[in-house]
């Protein structure tokens, strides 16, 4: 049952009969923050997600796409056009052979949900992001990450309305321009597509990944020679669940806040350079230490570590404040933090970081500002 407002206004007559007016989104989001939809609607099916953009656009209303809210923060004031909520479900396995398997799932299923299900199955590829939170749909988005293993990896296609002609169109991986948290849907054609399922081919054979170093010691510590899909994925909620990561259930939060800076080796060393100065060597050797290489010559350094060595894991902003455990996250724990709160913490953070080692941090969540 959705919450909505007590002070629900009367329904204009133009208005669809399964829109509802003045809905809260504050519970529907795992930061638990930000004021109501002026007007908000479940879809089910491909069919409600076009009819509804269809009605949005005849009555000039922005539309914010809504899928489990963990990667969003909704300002105060709300969101003053539609909230589409994606709950199409469905999964199919599409082709199969000796080596791989090819799975199609709706956008509305929960991620984990199709991890779950998948690993159970022993189907390798990503099992590795078990535990995130959020829906399919919004996995190819910022191409989620997490342990070693990126959405990317197995993603095959993605299926979409294109929202100018309203009609539907499959993408391919290499049309979606996948990076490190970024793909066509959050740069170049951000507001584009609607994604109504995607497609990936998984492995029936496979060995764990172990190139993070808190999977590689799990592995190192059981007392079995092979490990199964499934056994990959219960390790995977074991690490997530040893408090570094809180639990939105609990406490409110939109997970890392922060992305880790992908950097020219230039601009790697002109940071270190201005750690050292600032900070001191032992500080600049700390950066050093937990930085590493990636394509084409540069480097991705750790945002976690940029807000240790400034000071900047202390701040707070009334009901907001970093993590203990992990200040790559902001925590809305008490309930009682607004949107305001959340976004100037941020922004302490950010001013922070680039004073002090002229290093940029780029917010992960999305902000659900009227935009169109």
């Amino acid at each position: 049952m959705v919450e909505t407002s007590a002070a629900m206004t009367k329904a204009h007559p133009s208005i669809p009969v399964a829109w509802q007016e003045q809905v809260a989104l504050k519970p529907l989001t795992t930061m638990r923050v930000g004021g109501p939809a002026r007007y908000f609607m479940v879809a089910r099916s491909v069919d409600d997600v076009r009819q509804a953009l269809l009605s949005a656009r005849e009555l000039k209303l922005p539309v914010l796409i809504l899928g489990g809210g963990s990667n969003l923060v909704v300002p105060d004031e709300g969101f003053s056009g539609l909230v589409l909520k994606m709950e199409l479900a469905g999964f199919e396995i599409v082709a199969e052979d000796e080596a791989t398997v090819t799975v199609r799932a709706a956008a509305g299923e929960t991620w984990d949900g199709l991890v779950a299900r998948c690993a159970e199955a022993g189907y390798w590829g990503f099992e590795n992001l078990a535990g995130i939170p959020g829906t399919v749909g919004a996995a190819p988005i910022q191409n989620i990450g997490a342990y070693g293993q990126e959405a990317a990896d197995t993603l095959i296609a993605v299926d979409a309305l294109e929202r100018g002609s309203l009609e539907p169109v499959a993408l391919a991986k290499e049309e979606c321009s996948f990076q490190y948290r970024q793909s066509i849907f959050n740069t170049t054609h951000k507001g584009c597509f609607v994604i109504t399922a995607v497609t990936f081919r998984l492995r029936k054979e496979g060995a764990p990944c172990c190139s993070h170093r808190s999977v590689r010691e799990w592995v190192e510590q059981q007392a079995v020679e092979t490990l199964s899909a499934a056994d990959m994925r219960r390790g995977i909620l074991a690490i997530r669940g040893d408090g570094r990561l809180p639990d939105p259930a609990h406490i409110g939060n939109a997970g890392s806040f922060f992305k880790n800076p992908v950097v020219s080796r230039a601009q790697f060393e002109e940071a270190c350079r201005q750690v050292q100065d600032q900070l001191g060597a032992e500080a600049a050797a700390q950066l050093r230490a937990t930085s590493f290489a990636v394509a084409d010559d540069h480097i991705k350094v750790s945002a976690g570590q940029l807000i240790r060595l400034t000071g900047a894991a202390g701040l707070q902003r009334a009901g907001a404040r970093l993590y203990s455990r992990n200040p790559l996250v902001i925590i809305n724990e008490s309930g009682q933090a607004t949107a305001a709160d959340v976004l100037a913490l941020a922004g302490l953070v950010r001013e922070r970081v680039e004073k002090q080692t002229g290093l940029l941090l780029h917010q992960e969540p999305m902000i659900a500002a009227v935009t169109e």
